[in-house]
């Protein structure tokens, strides 16, 4: 297998930090829409795309596409599928999940039954069996209907990526890691500069910021499914994930990460993520007040997603809150400050003007990261992907 067609899947709003990415591991994205970035490479591009994309929330590895208007259309093209060169007798093939958009065909549901038993009456045929045991590996099916045409791919990474494997512990309703790469990249942070979070929960931000700063692949110590899919040959993994482990840079004293929170208990689950991640001798969390956290830095970036609210009261009290961050601009007026909220209300409670508002899907919510920006920095310039 040389040539493959592959699409990263991201949180609406992070589609231009993927595509960084991907050109940063020296693929250049052939299109990108609703959340997908397409590309193209071989087997190796699949597992460092796995192993090294930081917003992507899924690498799938396209298998056919078509035009399908009907259910009848829908299940002999499917069937006309060569499955059994991915699928051995004892795979586990599942319909994992059916997207329709502006197509003939509308039914979800019916759709997921359609290509099921197209999947599995082309594999009882070519085996040769009456019924699959489907005791092996797991080859999970995505379906994309637009415009009539559909799509069918494997999702190689199980697990969603933003499942790290370090954050076993976490408070509620916790930020998502590639949400937290993601804006972390659109702020421009550089390792050089001081980064503070001041609501860092269970320590997302914090722990991201680190393992960008050591050059860590996020998918180093996880798992996933196209591992024990049998046209991947093990020595590929073993030769990514020994590569990967090379890249790592050795921590720098130099570099200032901090996380804060009134709460200790959450303190300490953070404290607990950050030695899982293989940070926490980069990492400074402490149990402490927003109003109460002093800095010494003359430049340094203040990047945090605080409580929100959802419900009037509780907006009111985040209002108040983000209000009582306006002590931080006086006392550091040469800091840049990031809010990833929801809250309509975050520029006037910071009494600013945000320069740049990228709207970011979290969890169902259109969430904002507000940046005002302060002086740049006198010790060279920052480079990132956008700003």
């Amino acid at each position: 297998m040389s040539e493959i067609q592959m699409i990263a899947t991201c949180t609406g709003g992070l589609e231009t930090n993927l595509a960084y990415e991907l050109k940063q591991l020296g693929i250049t994205p052939v299109d990108s829409n609703d959340g997908k970035i397409y590309y193209e490479g071989d087997l190796n591009t699949l597992i460092e795309t796995n192993m090294w994309l930081r917003t992507a929330e899924r690498v799938l590895m396209k298998v056919a596409e078509f035009e399908a208007k009907n259910f009848d259309e829908l299940f002999d093209k499917t069937s006309g599928i060569c499955w059994e060169d991915f699928i051995p007798l004892e795979g586990n093939p599942v319909i994992s999940k059916v997207r329709i958009k502006k197509s003939l065909i509308n039914s979800p549901r019916s759709t997921q039954s359609i290509v099921q038993k197209a999947v599995f009456s082309r594999l009882c045929d070519k085996y040769k069996v009456r019924k699959l045991p489907c005791s092996g590996a797991v080859f999970s099916i995505y379906v994309y209907i637009a415009k009539d045409k559909v799509t069918l791919a494997f999702d190689s990474s199980g697990d969603g990526l933003h499942k790290r494997g370090y954050r076993v512990e976490a408070g509620k309703a916790p930020l998502r890691e590639t949400i937290a790469a993601g804006i972390i990249m659109k702020s421009r942070w550089n390792p050089k500069i001081e980064l503070l979070d001041t609501f860092c929960g269970s320590g997302t931000i914090p722990i991201e910021a680190a393992l960008i700063a050591r050059n860590k692949a996020p998918g180093l110590f996880r798992s996933f499914d196209c591992e024990n899919w049998g046209f991947i040959d093990k020595s590929r993994w073993n030769a990514i994930r020994k590569d990967s482990r090379m890249k790592i840079t050795e921590p720098d004293p130099s570099i200032k990460i901090e996380g804060s929170d009134s709460d200790g208990l959450i303190i300490d689950m953070a404290v607990k993520n950050a030695e899982r991640a293989g940070v926490s001798n980069m990492v400074t969390f402490r149990k402490i007040p927003m109003e109460q956290v002093k800095k010494e830095s003359r430049y340094g970036y203040l990047l945090t997603n605080p409580p929100y609210g959802e419900r009037l009261k509780d907006r009111e009290l985040a209002f108040e809150l983000y209000s009582q961050m306006r002590h931080f601009k006086k006392d550091l007026k040469d800091w840049s400050y990031f809010i990833f909220s929801s809250h309509d209300d975050v520029e006037r409670a910071f009494n600013s003007r945000a320069a740049k508002k990228p709207v970011i899907q979290n969890s169902g919510i259109e969430t904002v990261l507000y940046s005002f920006w302060g002086p740049k920095p006198e010790y060279g310039k920052i480079d990132s992907p956008e700003r």
